[in-house]
């Protein structure tokens, strides 16, 4: 049962409810998250644009983002990320094959990239809790610091810290708030990480 009431378009100020139509196209229907949201209109008004702007077509491969959003939400043992991720990343093109790799973490046979941002994915959202400041104030190691300079400008490392950082967030957000599943069900590999976590 959600934490909080999930409204409707009517229980919006007339300002924001164009941005709710237009997500609502989008998706064809009024996602939990949002109508949870909706509890603070002023951050709705924002929220989707800004999430748009970051986990949407930019400098960083597609695939990429979708399959490390997804981990953020393996990681963060959220069914409810896991499950809107794994719908974005099939929609959006990512292979099953692939999304079975990231999630189970074969990566032997991942590319070099996809493997640095996943770390990437990986140290940011476990690590902050774990890692005092003065040991590692940004908690990377040399070698990926390097790496990722390496490979990445720094407009596509920006847009993919942002887009962690975000995932990290929300799928914080949809674990305390407790949505039902409003998406089509993952495969069945999954279940054994909703039973048992990600280790």
């Amino acid at each position: 049962m959600s934490l909080v009431k999930l409204l409707n378009l009517e229980d919006l100020p007339e300002d924001v409810i164009p941005m709710a139509e237009s997500g609502q196209s989008q998706y064809g229907k009024l996602l939990l998250t949002w109508r949870a949201i909706f509890n603070t209109p002023k951050i709705f008004k924002t929220y989707l644009p800004f999430l748009r702007s970051v986990v949407g077509p930019g400098l960083t491969e597609q695939t990429l983002k979708d399959i490390s959003a997804l981990y953020v939400g393996v990681l963060n043992n959220c069914k409810y990320t896991m499950v809107h991720r794994y719908n974005a990343a099939i929609k959006n093109g990512t292979g099953k094959e692939l999304i079975k790799k990231v999630v189970t973490k074969n990566w032997d046979s991942l590319d070099l990239k996809t493997v640095l941002l996943l770390e990437l994915t990986e140290i940011m959202t476990l690590n902050p809790s774990k890692i005092s400041y003065d040991n590692s104030p940004d908690l990377l190691n040399p070698k990926l610091r390097q790496d990722l300079q390496r490979h990445f400008s720094d407009g596509e490392i920006t847009e993919f810290v942002m887009s962690v950082a975000i995932w990290n967030a929300l799928a914080r957000f949809h674990r305390v708030i407790n949505f039902e599943m409003d998406m089509p069900i993952t495969p069945d590999y999954f279940n054994a990480i909703y039973k048992s976590g990600n280790n």
